[in-house]
């Protein structure tokens, strides 16, 4: 039976009555049921993502069941959703058929692997346990064709990822073709993080990596922080919502650094 003329909280209302009864919906049966277009819906489930009430997956929507990983979004995925968002999107573009890559923790980073279940025949090495259980769940539920490594050692538990000595045991033998990597700050002086975990698990990536691709919202420009991540000549490209200014133009040029500047969809401005 469809429902027409519902406001947009009366169509969340919907959303979530019906996917506490079935745990999984298709975009298709809700624009059919809701009397709206698929990309409405799709919209409306990317908010009812960033409000943690379900987790969007290839063709439709699950509830939210991993306490872990809740706790995690509730914590950072809100702040500047939408350049996250946005970041997310055009990584994937720099993802081809057989690229075996490499994906650091944060939330941005997860975006990304939220994503990948519409790449093809990659290999994909991280340390984030959050990425780990995405890519899994693509795989058990068939949407995700390639190969998932995990490297492992001491868990951080508010990073909800993996560093320390065996992490670097575990990274000696691995290459990659790309990283994606995310950072605390940035300056002209170089990338920094909060810890020197943070650090030294990055510092990994990026030794073990071709080409480095840094995503970083504009938030985190122009800031230093506690322990110096690495210089720009480590940098391949910057993904980012921030503008190239003058100061950042010198050093990318001296550098060879690509600065990618998204813009943060129209639709999702009231997340950030």
């Amino acid at each position: 039976m469809e429902i027409q003329n519902l406001s947009k909280e009366e169509r969340h209302r919907v959303i979530l009555k019906h996917l506490s009864k079935r745990n999984f919906i298709k975009v298709k049966d809700l624009s059919e049921k809701l009397g709206v277009s698929m990309e409405t819906i799709r919209q409306d489930l990317s908010y009812l993502e960033s409000e943690l009430k379900l987790r969007k997956v290839h063709g439709g929507a699950m509830l939210m069941k991993e306490p872990g990983l809740e706790l995690y979004f509730s914590k950072r995925v809100c702040h500047n959703a939408a350049a996250k968002n946005a970041m997310a999107q055009k990584s994937v573009e720099f993802v081809t058929t057989g690229d075996t890559i490499g994906i650091g923790s944060g939330t941005t980073l997860l975006q990304m692997a939220n994503l990948l279940e519409t790449v093809k025949g990659i290999t994909v090495v991280t340390s984030s346990i959050p990425v780990l259980n995405r890519l899994a769940e693509f795989k058990q539920l068939g949407n995700f064709d390639g190969e998932i490594y995990f490297i492992g050692g001491k868990v951080n538990v508010n990073l909800l990822s993996t560093s320390g000595s065996l992490t670097e045991k575990m990274f000696r033998d691995v290459y990659l073709d790309k990283c994606f990597f995310s950072c605390d700050a940035l300056s002209p002086e170089g990338i920094f993080a909060h810890s020197s975990n943070e650090a030294l698990l990055t510092q990994l990536y990026l030794k073990h990596a071709s080409k480095a691709i840094l995503l970083v919202d504009s938030s985190k420009m122009n800031q230093q922080n506690f322990i110096k991540i690495a210089n720009w000549s480590k940098i391949d490209t910057v993904i980012t919502d921030g503008k190239c200014s003058k100061k950042y133009e010198e050093i990318v040029q001296e550098f060879g650094v690509e600065w990618v500047e998204v813009r943060k969809p129209k639709i999702e401005q009231h997340f950030a």
